[in-house]
C-alpha cells in the first residue's frame, strides 16, 4: 500500500505541476488502488483514492459494473497531502468502497466515477478478471501423527479462502469413510488481522468427529475439502492418525450403594397425598431455549395440576424470581460435579435430598444433567429425563467436558442412566438418533408446547405498525429476525456474510439478530457487520426478556442452526404467523414444510443459506400471507395448554407402576418372613402340605394314583415346552423378516436421501446462477437474457418443488420405520430376552 501510496503522490505532483501551466480542470479524481490489473471476479474490491473540487460540495464517488452503479461514497476522508498539493483552494478528500463481485462479473467494465454535483469526471477503467483459482486455507488441526483413543472424537480446526471469500461447503474424509460435513464460517479473528478482507473474520471451519470402533489399532488418513460457489476446491494436506485403545483408569471408582453411606436409612414413611412431587433438577435459570421450556412446563403443572414442585439449578438466573412469584421454591446449589473423585458424592448428596424432600418422581433437564439422574435412580425414585441436544454421545462429552471427555467409570454411569430412565424428545429424528446409540432406551417424543393464548394476546394488544415504527423501522422494511443466544452453533456469523450477498438485490431488508453478549463469537459478529458496513442494514440486539416484540415487527424468522432438535423460537415465530427459513436439521422438517409454511435449505452450505434467503425475500405479498396463515394453523398442534397434561400423564403412571411393585415386594417380604417364624401365611397352609406329600409319594413310589398325576404334570409341563419352543422360533422367525424389512427400508431412506441431496443442490446452483443474473437487473437486458433469467426461475422452482416432494417422503419412510418396524423389532428382541434397539 506504501507503494501505491507514493505512486499516487507522484502523481499526483505531476498533475500539480500541468496545472500550474495552465488552467485545469475544477474537479480531480484519482484511483489509488488496487492496481487495474488485478480486479478478480467473484471476491470483494476494496477500491481507494481521493478527489478534489473548486467547488463547495463534497465530491461524491460511485463505482460502476457495465454501466450500473453498484457502491458509493463520499469523498470526505482527510488528505491533507492532496489539499496542499493543490495550493490548499477548494475541498479534498479520500474515499474507500467496498465492491461486492461474483463470478458473474468476469469480464465486465468496472469504472470509478466522481462527481461534484456540476460535473463528472471519470477516475479511471478496468476489465473484471477472471477470479483467483488458487484459494488459500491450512488445516489446523489434527496434526499429523497425532493419536486418539477409541470412544474419543477427533476435533477439526482450519481456515480457507477462494479469493476472499469463505468456503461454500467444507467436508472431511477419515477412514476411507463418506465424506462428513464441517461447520464453516467460524469466527478467525486471527485471519482477519493478517489479510484485509471483510469476510476473513469467518473463513474458519471446525468439527468433531466420533473415533470409531472399526478403526482400533489402526492409522487412517485424515483430509479436509473446501469447496467454493464457483467450484474450486481446496484441499488440506493429509494427516496419518494412529487409533489406539481406550486408556485403563487408575483407580475405578466404587459402586455407589446408599445403605453403605447410611446403614439403615431410608425414605420417610410418609402416606400418599393428594399432591404429586415432583424434584425437578435443571442446568440453568437463564434465557435459553431448555430454560424457558421448563419453565413454560413448570408453570402450568403448578397452576393446572395437583403438584408440588421444588427447582435445584446450579446456575443462578431471572427465570428464579417468576418460579418463586408463582409458589415454586428454587434451590441454587453447585455444580453437578463429573470429577471421578468428586462424582459418587455428589450424586450422594443429591440423593439425600431427593429421600429428604419425599418426592414421588424425579424430573431432569437437558442431556448433560445426569448426576441428578443416577441420583434418583440410587434412591429408587421414578425419573423422567428431558433431552433437547441433538448430538452423538461422544461429541456432546467433548463439547461440554472438555479434550478427553467423561472419566471411564463416569461415562458407564452417563449411559448406564439413559438406558434405565424415561427419556423424552422433542422431535423423532432426536430420538431416533439415541435409540441407535443407547440399547433399550425407554424413549419416547413429547410435542413441544408454547403459550399460544399469550402471543394471540400481545398480537392484539399490540399495533405492529406502530411497534415497527418506535423501533426504527420503516413501512417498506422486510425485517429478517434471528433469535438465539449469539453462538457458533446458531451460526449467526454466517448468516450475517449471507445476508451480505443479497444487500445490493433488496436495499429495503433489514436483519435483526436477537441474543448478542459479551463473548468471542459476539465481537466476530459485531467486527463482521462492522466490516462489511452493514451497520444500517443488521441490528444486533443483546440477550432480552421481551421477545414478542421482533417476532411481532418481523416478516420472516430466520434460523441458520447447523444443530438443533427443535427450536422454541420457531414454535414462537408461527404462533406470531411469522414464515421461517430454516436450515434442514433434525426436527426442522417435522415443523416446517417447504414451500407450505416456511422454507427449507442446506445446512452447512453457504450458498444454500443465500439461496434461502432470497426465496423468502421474493416470496410475494399474497403467497407470503398465505404461508402466514398456515403458519397460525399449525401452531395450534404445539399449544402448550396441552403439554403438561401429557408430562403429567407420564409421571402419574410411572408413580403409580412403582408403587405397585413396591407393594408386590412387601407382599413377598410378608410371606417370607411369616414361613420363618412358623405362621399361617396368606391362603393357609392346605397348598403347600398337598404339594409336600405329592413329593413324599414321588420319592417312596407307594401311590400309583399320585405317579400319574406327576406324569400328567410332566405332559402338561412338555407339551408347554413345545408351545414356548414354537413361539419362540416364531418370535425368532418375526425378528428376521423384521430386521430384512429393515434393511430395505434403510437402503430405500439413504436413497432417498441421495437424490434429495443433489435435488437441493442443483436448487442451490440454479438460485445462486438466478442471484448472478438478476445482480445488475437495472441495466438493459438482452433477449437471450431474459430468456435466461426466466428459465432459470422455472428451473427453481421445478427443483424446489421436487425436493419438497422428495422431504414429505422422507418424513412418511422415518415414520414408517419408527411404527411399522423399529418399534415392533424392539418388542419381539425384549421377548427374547435381548434389550437391543434399532
Amino acid at each position: 500500500m506504501s507503494s501505491l501510496r507514493a505512486g499516487a503522490l507522484r502523481g499526483l505532483r505531476r498533475l500539480v505541476d500541468r496545472t500550474s501551466e495552465a488552467p485545469g480542470p475544477r474537479l480531480t479524481a484519482f484511483w489509488e488502488g488496487p492496481e487495474r490489473d488485478d480486479l478478480r471476479a467473484g471476491q470483494p474490491l476494496r477500491l481507494s483514492g481521493w478527489a478534489h473540487t473548486d467547488g463547495s460540495d463534497v465530491p461524491r464517488i460511485s463505482v460502476l459494473l457495465d454501466g450500473v452503479v453498484v457502491a458509493g461514497a463520499d469523498a470526505a476522508q482527510p488528505r491533507q497531502d492532496v489539499h496542499q498539493h493543490f495550493g490548499g483552494r477548494g475541498r479534498a478528500g479520500g474515499w474507500a468502497i467496498d465492491v461486492p463481485t461474483s463470478v458473474a462479473d468476469r469480464g465486465a467494465r468496472l469504472e470509478v466515477l466522481a462527481t461534484d454535483g456540476l460535473e463528472d469526471v471519470s477516475a479511471g477503467t478496468a476489465p473484471v478478471l477472471e477470479g483467483n483459482a488458487k484459494p488459500i486455507g491450512h488445516l489446523d488441526g489434527p496434526a499429523d501423527g497425532s493419536r486418539v483413543r477409541v470412544g474419543g472424537v477427533i476435533s477439526v480446526a482450519g481456515w480457507v479462502l477462494f479469493g476472499g471469500q469463505p468456503a461454500d461447503r467444507v467436508e472431511v474424509f477419515v477412514g476411507g469413510e463418506p465424506a462428513i460435513p464441517l461447520r464453516r464460517g467460524e469466527a478467525r479473528p486471527d485471519v482477519s488481522d493478517s489479510i484485509d478482507l471483510p469476510t476473513a473474520i469467518a473463513s474458519g471451519f471446525t468439527g468433531v468427529v466420533p473415533v470409531s470402533d472399526r478403526w482400533r489399532g489402526e492409522a487412517i488418513d485424515f483430509v479436509v475439502r473446501a469447496h467454493s460457489v464457483q467450484g474450486e476446491v481446496w484441499t488440506s494436506n493429509v494427516a496419518r492418525i494412529r487409533v489406539e485403545d481406550r486408556p485403563k483408569a487408575a483407580g475405578e471408582m466404587d459402586e455407589l450403594s446408599l445403605d453403605v453411606l447410611w446403614p439403615g436409612y431410608g425414605r420417610p414413611g410418609r402416606e400418599v397425598g393428594t399432591k404429586l412431587r415432583v424434584c425437578v433438577f435443571t442446568h440453568s435459570l437463564n434465557l435459553g431455549g431448555g430454560e424457558l421450556y421448563l419453565q413454560e412446563l413448570l408453570l402450568r403443572l403448578r397452576r393446572e395440576y395437583p403438584v408440588e414442585l421444588i427447582v435445584i439449578s446450579p446456575l443462578d438466573g431471572p427465570l428464579k424470581l417468576q418460579l418463586r412469584k408463582a409458589g415454586i421454591p428454587v434451590h441454587i446449589t453447585d455444580a453437578y460435579s463429573v470429577r471421578p473423585d468428586h462424582y459418587l458424592g455428589r450424586v450422594s448428596e443429591l440423593a439425600t435430598l431427593v429421600r429428604t424432600w419425599d418426592a414421588d418422581v424425579v424430573l431432569v433437564n437437558t442431556l448433560g444433567e445426569f448426576a441428578p439422574v443416577d441420583a434418583a435412580v440410587e434412591s429408587d425414585v421414578p425419573v423422567v429425563w428431558a433431552i433437547h441436544e441433538s448430538f452423538e454421545l461422544p461429541v456432546f462429552s467433548h463439547l461440554v467436558w472438555g479434550e478427553n471427555g467423561l472419566y471411564p467409570e463416569v461415562d458407564r454411569r452417563w449411559r448406564k442412566c439413559l438406558a434405565v430412565a424415561h427419556t423424552v424428545f422433542e422431535a423423532d429424528a432426536t430420538l431416533e438418533m439415541f435409540q441407535e446409540q443407547v440399547p433399550g432406551l425407554q424413549g419416547r417424543r413429547i410435542q413441544y408446547g408454547i403459550d399460544v393464548a399469550e402471543i394471540a394476546r400481545y398480537r392484539s394488544d399490540h399495533d405492529r405498525d406502530r411497534l415497527r415504527a418506535d423501533l426504527g423501522f420503516e413501512p417498506s422494511n422486510t425485517i429478517l429476525l434471528c433469535m438465539g443466544v449469539f453462538q457458533p452453533r446458531k451460526s449467526q456469523l454466517a448468516l450475517v456474510v449471507a445476508f451480505s450477498q443479497l444487500v445490493h438485490l433488496f436495499p429495503e431488508a433489514r436483519l435483526v439478530l436477537v441474543g448478542d453478549h459479551p463473548s468471542p463469537y459476539g465481537d466476530a459478529v459485531r467486527a463482521a457487520v462492522a466490516e462489511l458496513g452493514l451497520e444500517d442494514q443488521i441490528r444486533l440486539i443483546p440477550i432480552e426478556p421481551d421477545t414478542y416484540r421482533w417476532y411481532h415487527v418481523a416478516d420472516v424468522m430466520i434460523s441458520a442452526s447447523d444443530t438443533e432438535s427443535l427450536p422454541r423460537s420457531v414454535l414462537e415465530a408461527m404462533a406470531f404467523g411469522l414464515p421461517t427459513m430454516a436450515a434442514d436439521v433434525w426436527g426442522l422438517s417435522e415443523v416446517i414444510r417447504d414451500g407450505v409454511n416456511g422454507w427449507l435449505c442446506q445446512a452447512r452450505s453457504g450458498n444454500a443459506l443465500t439461496v434461502g434467503i432470497r426465496r423468502a425475500l421474493e416470496c410475494p405479498a399474497e403467497e407470503r400471507q398465505r404461508i402466514s396463515a398456515a403458519c397460525l394453523a399449525d401452531s395450534s398442534m404445539y399449544d402448550g395448554a396441552h403439554y403438561p397434561a401429557k408430562y403429567f400423564q407420564l409421571m402419574t403412571t410411572l408413580v403409580a407402576a412403582h408403587r405397585s411393585g413396591e407393594a408386590h415386594l412387601a407382599d413377598r417380604r410378608t410371606m417370607s418372613e411369616s414361613t420363618d417364624l412358623g405362621r399361617e401365611p396368606t391362603g393357609g397352609w392346605e397348598p403347600i402340605r398337598r404339594e409336600g406329600e405329592a413329593g413324599a409319594a414321588m420319592e417312596t413310589g407307594t401311590s400309583a394314583d399320585d405317579l400319574d398325576q406327576v406324569g400328567r404334570r410332566v405332559q402338561a409341563a412338555e407339551a408347554a415346552l413345545r408351545e414356548m419352543s414354537r413361539l419362540r422360533d416364531k418370535a425368532l422367525q418375526a425378528a428376521a423378516d423384521l430386521d430384512s424389512r429393515l434393511q430395505e427400508v434403510t437402503v430405500q431412506l439413504e436413497n432417498q436421501r441421495a437424490v434429495a441431496a443433489n435435488a437441493a443442490r442443483e436448487r442451490d446452483d440454479f438460485g445462486m446462477r438466478l442471484i448472478h443474473a438478476e445482480e445488475r437487473s437495472a441495466a438493459p437486458l438482452t433477449m437471450a437474457a431474459v430468456t435466461e433469467r426466466e428459465t432459470l426461475r422455472r428451473r427453481l422452482d421445478e427443483t424446489s418443488e421436487r425436493l419438497s416432494e422428495l422431504e414429505r417422503e422422507m418424513l412418511l419412510i422415518r415414520r414408517t420405520v419408527s411404527w411399522r418396524v423399529t418399534r415392533p423389532l424392539r418388542s419381539v428382541r425384549t421377548v427374547l430376552g435381548g434389550r437391543g434397539g434399532r
